[in-house]
């Protein structure tokens, strides 16, 4: 199944899941949010400062995606696992099939 889901309304997605987040992990951090950055593995560069965080990092065969990724910082409870209903983040969506 080859889709993509648009999200339409952004920032009302992210007070969701961050709200969402909070009541999981009660001191969750509002988001890094950024575009990825599209590169052959393994990455090489002069000065390691200059990369962003592996999270916003994905292989070159995939750049025709231009993904946006959001990433929390966990809170008190650290890293745990955790399953979060949003149902309402469905009315800030749109799927397009490919």
């Amino acid at each position: 199944y080859d889709a993509v889901v648009e999200i339409c309304s952004p920032r009302r997605f992210i007070q969701i899941i961050t709200k969402r987040l909070r009541v999981a992990n009660e001191l969750v951090q509002e988001p890094s949010i950024r575009r990825c950055e599209y590169s052959r593995y393994p990455i090489s560069v002069p000065n390691a400062l200059e990369l962003p965080s592996p999270a916003f990092i994905k292989h070159i065969q995939f750049k025709r995606q231009a993904e946006v990724r959001c990433v929390w910082q966990a809170g008190s409870l650290g890293l745990v696992p955790a399953y979060l209903q949003c149902p309402e983040v469905a009315a800030c969506c749109a799927i397009h099939k490919l």
